[in-house]
């Protein structure tokens, strides 16, 4: 089964954050996962908050052979115009429309987007998508 990882999901597999075990089974259970070359800075941004400089480089090597067995996504004229056009229909903000657009133009709606960021996540929603991990309820 296909997917759409955000940066969100992905930087649980390499730091020790609250779901962090929720989000690798997540992204354990789906063979073929897509991401927008995006993430590739979002990522690295958050592992260069690990203190120790050991930890940090092996964090970013298996960050390095994870990635590249993704589909990435390149940021093309059409999906910055969408992502445009998301941030003023239902106020996303910007990194989060390039990732539903990126999810959007390589998947189409209806497709699954693992992301534990909510905004994005209630605006992925709103636009058809399936989204994981599921918000909890209140």
């Amino acid at each position: 089964m296909t997917a759409y990882v955000d940066s969100s999901a992905l930087l649980k597999r390499y730091l020790a954050e609250s779901d962090s075990s929720t989000a690798v089974t997540l992204l354990n259970a789906h063979g073929d996962l897509f991401t927008s070359k995006v993430t590739l800075v979002e990522v690295r941004r958050g592992l260069a908050t690990i203190q120790s400089e050991r930890e940090r480089q092996r964090m970013r090597d298996l960050f390095d052979t994870d990635i590249s067995s993704m589909f990435l996504i390149n940021v093309t004229p059409d999906i910055i115009n969408r992502a445009a056009e998301l941030t003023e229909q239902i106020s996303l903000r910007s990194l989060d429309a390039l990732h539903v657009a990126s999810a959007e133009r390589s998947l189409g709606y209806n497709s699954l987007i693992i992301t534990f960021d909510i905004r994005q996540g209630s605006a992925a929603r709103l636009l058809g998508f399936d989204v994981r991990p599921t918000p909890p309820t209140h």
